[in-house]
């Protein structure tokens, strides 16, 4: 078991541990509106929903054996409102998005 974990990475993920040490750049702050709403909708997420979410972001869907508080997470404002989906750059753990005018509309997303 302990040697799955140090080659397939941790099932147990959190997403509390990466909000804490995520930065932002590009207009977004801890505080933003936005970044607020993108947070709520992670911690409202259903954990098959978050791994996904990691693995969109990072390449894979499993934390390394220390947790996600050694993955680094920048976050970058890509542009207003619009009706495009987030992307990322998963070698860089690099999320660019939108600054969508409401949580549901980033939910939807």
């Amino acid at each position: 078991e302990e040697l799955e974990r140090l080659i397939c990475g941790s099932e147990e993920l959190d997403f509390e541990a990466w909000e804490r040490g995520a930065r932002y750049e590009g207009g977004f702050t801890k505080d933003h509106s936005t970044i607020r709403s993108f947070w709520n909708v992670v911690h409202g997420m259903k954990p098959d929903e978050r791994s996904l979410l990691l693995a969109f972001i990072t390449g894979s869907a499993r934390a390394p054996i220390k947790g996600l508080e050694g993955v680094p997470l920048l976050i970058l404002r890509n542009g207003g409102d619009t009706e495009r989906l987030p992307t990322a750059h998963t070698c860089f753990n690099v999320l660019l998005l939108p600054d969508y005018s409401s949580e549901e509309k980033m939910r939807q997303k």
